[in-house]
């Protein structure tokens, strides 16, 4: 019983990250989830396997990002520390602010 317990919980955790509202369809997100839950069986050598602590994926990221667009009610300085820090990694991404909530 408590087996089925903690799948269905995990199975709840990940289902949030699937949700999107329709207000930010046009984003065209792409989502990876890597979940290493700690299956028994999962031997190397005999021995079990722990669990992983990370997942190295080589991506090139500006593949993947356009943009980077701020969440609408954030302060303007953490929009100057995104720039910032996407400029300190050399990274080129046009940084904006949402104007989703803009009703004026």
């Amino acid at each position: 019983m408590l087996e089925k317990k903690n799948k269905m919980s995990i199975g709840r955790s990940i289902n949030q990250f699937n949700y999107k509202r329709t207000s930010f369809e046009h984003e065209k997100e792409l989502r990876l989830f890597h979940v290493d839950l700690p299956i028994p069986h999962v031997i190397k050598n005999g021995i079990p396997r722990e669990p992983l602590t990370h997942k190295h994926i080589d991506i090139d990221i500006s593949e993947l990002i356009n943009e980077i667009v701020i969440a609408p009610f954030a302060d303007d300085w953490f929009k100057t520390m995104v720039e910032s820090l996407t400029k300190k990694l050399n990274l080129n991404f046009k940084t904006t602010k949402s104007e989703l909530y803009n009703f004026f």
